[in-house]
């Protein structure tokens, strides 16, 4: 789990934003910095400092997908799926290739029985390069037939 999350800190740092944050060049530096510190943070299993920073960068930057995708996130390992399900499609909504957004939402799906989206998403995910575990895949094929 730790090792999904320094994978998940270490794309939203490296990678380009594609679509919503490329066209928002003003972009701030305390948005980006607020939402590395939410990653640091869920990272240690401070979800609660976590999911402030991610809403603060969400407030500065309304268009900034990484950080909808960090309050998602934790949205999902709280078990509260209808909230998290709405910040991982915005996430989508801003970044249609995040490969991350399309991995939770499978697991969203999965977790609400939704098989026919948690496949769909899935498959989404890993045609943009997600590389899930043998163990993610097989939980998938177990809870969602």
């Amino acid at each position: 789990m730790r090792a999904y999350l320094v994978l998940i800190f270490l794309l939203a740092l490296l990678l380009p934003p594609r679509s919503g944050v490329a066209a928002n060049s003003g972009l701030t530096t305390e948005a980006r910095q607020l939402t590395q510190q939410g990653w640091r943070y869920l990272e240690i299993g401070e979800t609660d400092v976590a999911l402030k920073r991610f809403r603060q960068a969400n407030i500065l930057e309304p268009d900034y997908a990484p950080a909808y995708l960090g309050v998602g996130m934790i949205y999902r390992r709280e078990d509260r799926l209808g909230l998290a399900i709405r910040y991982l499609e915005k996430t989508l909504e801003l970044d249609p290739d995040n490969s991350a957004a399309h991995l939770e939402l499978s697991r969203c799906y999965c977790a609400e029985k939704d098989a026919k989206l948690a496949r769909n998403h899935l498959e989404q995910a890993i045609r943009l390069g997600a590389q899930p575990g043998l163990d993610e895949l097989d939980m998938i094929n177990e809870n969602c037939p």
